[in-house]
């Protein structure tokens, strides 16, 4: 009894210190709620769209991939605050809640495409916003990590 009272204590610490981080970092809690939606359904459209067309191309290596990448996608925008932050931004909200709603709006177009295929069995063209959002970032962050552009 101790015990489970004791872990259930440091559940509700471990959420009050996210939510604490959270709202520290400035995110939205209902973009961050939105993106964690997508990206689940997402995943399971996914493994829905490759079984119905192709059930040998299912595979927990390609699974356990996909479970990564989600993951990263999610820790992106957690990541890209605390670098911001540290590189001296002091108002990162409007940036990183730009670049949450791109991630669900990729992530959402993801998902039409997934419907689209388990429906007709033809794939939609991809677009990479993760990438364009890497792009971006690093095109804002950058020149206040370089050392050269600094000042003295």
């Amino acid at each position: 009894m101790i015990k489970k009272t004791m872990n259930e204590i440091k559940g509700v610490l471990a959420g009050l210190g996210l939510a604490g981080l959270i709202n520290w970092l400035g995110i939205s809690w209902e973009a961050l709620t939105i993106f964690a939606i997508v990206l689940f359904l997402d995943f399971i459209l996914g493994v829905t769209d490759a079984y119905l067309l192709n059930r040998e191309q299912i595979k927990s290596s390609i699974a356990t991939r996909g479970v990564f990448k989600k993951v990263s996608k999610f820790l992106l925008p957690l990541i890209v605050v605390i670098v911001m932050k540290w590189a001296g931004f002091t108002n990162t909200a409007p940036i990183i809640n730009s670049i949450m709603w791109i991630l669900i709006f990729a992530e959402g177009y993801s998902i039409v495409g997934h419907i689209y295929c388990i429906n007709t069995g033809k794939s939609l063209p991809e677009i990479d916003a993760f990438e364009l959002v890497i792009k971006k970032i690093i095109e804002i962050i950058k020149p206040r990590l370089d050392p050269k552009d600094k000042p003295e």
